[in-house]
């Protein structure tokens, strides 16, 4: 079988050797109508050895499926059968036939199924008119329950095969959302600490420098400092939870309250205009981003944060620090920094760049979409 998950092995070849007893039946009959003691003497036996190729021929040949690792057993089972005709006359020619067309569809390749199905119906009706002389209408009921037989078993096989597959595509579809979620935490809790935890850094330090100079300012900041530790913890828990949503908003005035209290002037040009919540969030980021960067890349005294809406929607952060690298986060991997927003914008469609042009260094997010 292809393609994904399968009836476990194990439970196959258990319902194969099961199967072996089935042929006590057609044994039964015959030796019900009181054969001679050689006849059901060789009866018996030659039951018994198609029985054991069958089992065989299902138990290596179902391992990888489909191999003609049974084929072997499939050719004695077939030499077998065909000389117990003459022994057990046309009942048993029918069964003999169910249990190779079985064999045949179970351990074949698909591409033998038809000329080995094929070759079958003919064998058995050249059998069981010359060999066992029976009524060729008989003959032909016989081969027709065989065809119907075949039918019936490859659309079992069907079944149980889409059904595998189905499995296989759940699975596959549950693990690829766990992925998702996985990079979704990690890249959401990389944009709330990596704000949060530059904003606790620059606090702290600043405490620590007014504390002899200005106690009364040093602890306003280590008020604020706690209030900061606090929202980030509650982002935190929000985040993982998927409670949370951010806002341009939101966005524009953290960056305001935080450029402020590290002496970093902050000029924004962002227009009064109503965003749809998926490119609200997907702008909040790259403000985000392009803040975070500027607080801890560059030593800039001048920010400036511009929106401009038209066919798409194009955030930019810009500010004068002195010349660093373009993507410092991307060495982090995906899920983090600017590899991270850059994942938000390609899932969207859109284009993120960030570098130098001219004297100052411009993060600029392009988000398909207009506002609402």
């Amino acid at each position: 079988m292809t393609g994904g998950a399968r009836v476990p092995v194990k439970h196959i070849r258990l319902a194969a050797v099961s199967a072996v007893a089935f042929l006590g039946f057609p044994l039964a009959g015959f030796l019900a109508e009181g054969p001679g003691g050689v006849r059901a003497a060789v009866a018996t036996a030659g039951t018994a050895v198609f029985g054991a190729l069958f089992a065989r021929a299902v138990w290596v040949g179902i391992r990888p499926a489909h191999s003609g690792r049974g084929t072997l057993p499939l050719v004695g089972m077939a030499v077998v059968g065909a000389a117990m005709l003459t022994v057990m006359g046309m009942g048993w020619l029918l069964t003999a036939s169910y249990y190779l067309a079985a064999t045949l569809l179970l351990d074949q390749p698909r591409r033998r199924w038809l000329p080995g199905l094929a070759t079958l119906i003919i064998a058995d009706v050249a059998l069981g008119v010359w060999v066992v002389e029976a009524d060729p209408g008989r003959v032909l009921w016989t081969v027709l329950q065989i065809g119907l037989f075949g039918l019936l078993t490859l659309g079992a096989y069907r079944i149980g095969d889409l059904s595998g597959q189905l499995r296989a595509a759940q699975a596959e579809a549950e693990g690829a959302a766990v992925a998702r979620e996985r990079l979704r935490i990690a890249r959401d809790l990389h944009d709330i600490l990596g704000q949060r935890l530059t904003e606790v850094i620059l606090k702290t330090e600043l405490a620590a420098r007014l504390i002899k100079r200005d106690p009364d300012r040093a602890v306003s900041e280590l008020t604020e400092l706690s209030k900061v530790a606090r929202g980030a913890l509650e982002d935190v828990r929000a985040t993982v939870s998927d409670y949370r949503r951010i806002s341009l908003a939101g966005e524009l005035a953290a960056a305001r309250t935080l450029m402020r209290s590290v002496g970093v002037t902050l000029v924004t040009r962002v227009p009064e205009v109503s965003l749809p919540t998926p490119l609200d969030e997907i702008a909040a980021c790259a403000v985000r981003e392009g803040v975070t960067n500027v607080l801890r890349h560059s030593g800039a005294l001048r920010c400036e944060i511009s929106v401009e809406s038209g066919e798409a929607l194009v955030v930019a952060v810009s500010d004068d620090g002195p010349v660093r690298q373009a993507a410092p986060e991307r060495a982090a991997g995906p899920g983090t920094g600017l590899a991270g927003l850059a994942e938000r914008l390609d899932a969207v469609g859109g284009r993120l760049s960030a570098g130098r042009v001219g004297d100052r260094f411009v993060l600029r997010a392009e988000i398909p979409g207009e506002p609402g």
